[in-house]
């Protein structure tokens, strides 16, 4: 909360008490409500570590990881229903992943070391 006349912030989840002292009036405006947030998520974090890129290709869905040692990781394609498409494990330094869905928007998300990053990609599927 904000004290608009003494120029002062009260975190009201604090469990302190506030208190104030006032002159009879009419204002309205003497005291406003500020909400933050502590942070926010998405969901979706990037991985520094091996470098990641994510693209189509001649039909195909590209995952590109440099500096991959061993490390297992997953791919999971989702179309804009939230439907799973594909799973699939990450081999090498480069996956591709064939659909036969056509030409369509997905969200492509790659699980790795702990973390994930997920991107949008449009598949133009080629005969």
């Amino acid at each position: 909360m904000v004290d608009n006349v003494s120029n002062t912030e009260q975190d009201l989840t604090a469990g302190d008490v506030y208190s104030f002292t006032s002159d009879a009036s009419t204002t309205t405006s003497r005291f406003s409500v500020m909400l933050k947030s502590a942070s926010l998520t998405t969901g979706v974090s990037s991985i520094s570590e091996p470098n990641i890129s994510i693209f189509s290709n001649k039909g195909q869905i590209v995952v590109k990881v440099k500096g991959l040692s061993n490390e297992a990781g997953s791919v999971v394609v989702t179309n804009l229903l939230g439907q799973n498409v594909l799973n699939s494990s990450i081999s090498g330094e480069t996956t591709a992943l064939s659909l036969n869905q056509g030409v369509e928007i997905y969200l492509v998300t790659v699980k790795l070391k702990g973390k994930k990053i997920t991107q949008k990609v449009v598949l133009n599927q080629i005969p």
